[in-house]
C-alpha cells in the first residue's frame, strides 16, 4: 500500500468519524414520558377519572385509566308525588342519563378504560331525561291534580305549574339552581305573580331556601312566608355512611325544635322507616312511624303509616306501570278497608 492510498484512507476515516459525531446533535429529542387527557361532557352529567392525572395535569405514558360516566340526579319539586319518589322528593326521570363514549374512548358502558399511550380526548355524552308533565287522578286533599314542568337550556328545572281538576291554576314555582345544578330556591308565586301566602300544606311555603355540604349533602331547608321571614328550618344529620340519620325541624317562634324524624335503611340502603318524635319543650315523645317497603329491583311498592302506639292507621300500595313509573296509588284504612285510589299519569319529554 503505497503513501497516498494509507492518506485516502485516514481521509475517509476522519471524514465518517465528522459525520457520526454530527448526527449526535441531529438524532430527534426522546418521546416524552407523560401524555394529557383531555374531558368533554355533553349534557349534564360527570365523568371520574381513576386515577386522578398528577398536579400538572399530566399522566404517565402506559398508565391505564378507568373513567366512570356518572348521572345526575334531577332536582326535587314540592308536590302530592313527592312522597313516592325518595328521599326529599327527587324527581327520578328528571336526570341526564349516560348515553356513550366518543372520540379515544367507545361504547354506551358507563365504565371504560383508557390506555395512555399517548394524548387522548374523550366525550361523554349524556341524554336529558325529564318530565314535562304529571297528572293525578283524582286531585288529592291538597288540591294538586296536575304539575307542568319547565327545564331550562341546560336541562335543569327552572319551573312547575301546579293545577287543580279543573285546569285552574293553583301557583307556579320558580327554581334556583348553583353551579352543581343542585336547587338552591324555590319561590311559590300565584297566578297573578304575587308570593304565595297560603298553608295548603307545610312544605308549600312563599320561599325555601337549600343549604349543602362541602360533598353536596343537602344539610338545611329554610322556609320563608310571603313577607319574607322564616318561619322554621330543617336541619339533617349524617352517619359515617353518608346516610341522613336525623331530620329536626326548627320553630322560629319558638326558637327552638319542635318534631324530628329518625331513619332506618334496609340492607339495600335503602329507607326502610321514619320515626317521628314531637319535643314539648322539656322531652321527646313518640308520634309513631312510616314503613316503607321495595320489591327486588328496589322499586318503592308500599307506603305504612303506624300511629304513637305502633298501629297500623293506614297504608297505600304502589304499582308501576311498563317503564317502572309508579302508575296506581291505593290508600287503605289500617284493617284493610280501600279508601281512595290514585292514578298517575306521566309524560315525558
Amino acid at each position: 500500500m503505497n503513501r497516498s492510498t494509507v492518506l485516502s484512507i485516514l481521509l475517509l476515516a476522519a471524514s465518517a468519524a465528522s459525520v457520526l459525531i454530527g448526527c449526535e446533535f441531529l438524532q430527534p429529542p426522546p418521546e416524552s414520558q407523560t401524555a394529557t387527557l383531555k374531558i368533554t361532557i355533553n349534557g349534564g352529567g360527570t365523568v371520574v377519572a381513576d386515577p386522578k392525572p398528577d398536579q400538572s395535569g399530566f399522566y404517565q405514558r402506559g398508565a391505564s385509566v378507568k373513567l366512570t360516566a356518572v348521572d345526575t340526579q334531577g332536582d326535587a319539586f314540592f308536590n302530592f308525588v313527592m312522597s313516592i319518589q325518595g328521599p326529599f322528593g327527587k324527581d327520578i326521570l328528571n336526570c341526564w342519563i349516560f348515553s356513550k363514549w366518543e372520540g379515544d374512548a367507545s361504547g354506551s358502558l358507563s365504565t371504560v378504560t383508557v390506555v395512555m399511550d399517548g394524548d387522548k380526548n374523550v366525550t361523554a355524552d349524556f341524554t336529558h331525561n325529564g318530565v314535562k308533565k304529571v297528572t293525578i287522578s283524582p286531585a288529592p286533599a291538597i288540591g294538586i291534580a296536575t304539575t307542568v314542568l319547565t327545564y331550562d337550556s341546560s336541562g335543569r328545572l327552572a319551573r312547575t305549574d301546579d293545577f287543580d281538576s279543573t285546569n285552574v291554576q293553583l301557583y307556579y314555582t320558580i327554581y334556583d339552581n348553583n353551579a352543581a345544578g343542585q336547587v338552591t330556591q324555590y319561590i311559590n308565586y300565584y297566578p297573578d305573580g304575587s308570593l304565595y301566602s297560603g298553608s295548603q300544606w307545610p312544605m308549600v311555603a312563599a320561599i325555601m331556601k337549600q343549604y349543602y355540604s362541602s360533598s353536596g349533602a343537602l344539610m338545611k331547608v329554610e322556609f320563608y312566608n310571603a313577607s319574607a321571614l322564616m318561619t322554621y328550618y330543617l336541619e339533617f344529620s349524617f352517619n359515617s355512611a353518608g346516610r341522613v340519620t336525623t331530620m329536626t325541624w326548627f320553630d322560629t317562634s319558638q326558637n327552638r325544635a319542635t318534631q324530628r324524624a329518625d331513619y332506618l335503611y334496609n340492607e339495600s340502603g335503602r329507607i326502610s322507616e321514619f320515626e317521628y318524635y314531637s319535643y314539648n319543650g322539656t322531652g321527646w315523645s313518640y308520634g309513631g312511624s312510616y314503613g316503607m317497603e321495595y320489591d327486588s329491583n328496589g322499586a318503592f311498592t308500599r307506603f305504612d303509616m303506624y300511629d304513637s302506639s305502633d298501629t297500623l292507621s293506614q297504608y297505600m300500595t304502589v304499582s308501576a306501570d311498563a317503564s317502572g313509573m309508579p302508575a296506581k296509588l291505593e290508600m287503605y284504612s289500617g284493617s284493610g278497608l280501600l279508601l281512595t285510589t290514585y292514578s298517575l299519569l306521566w309524560q315525558s319529554l
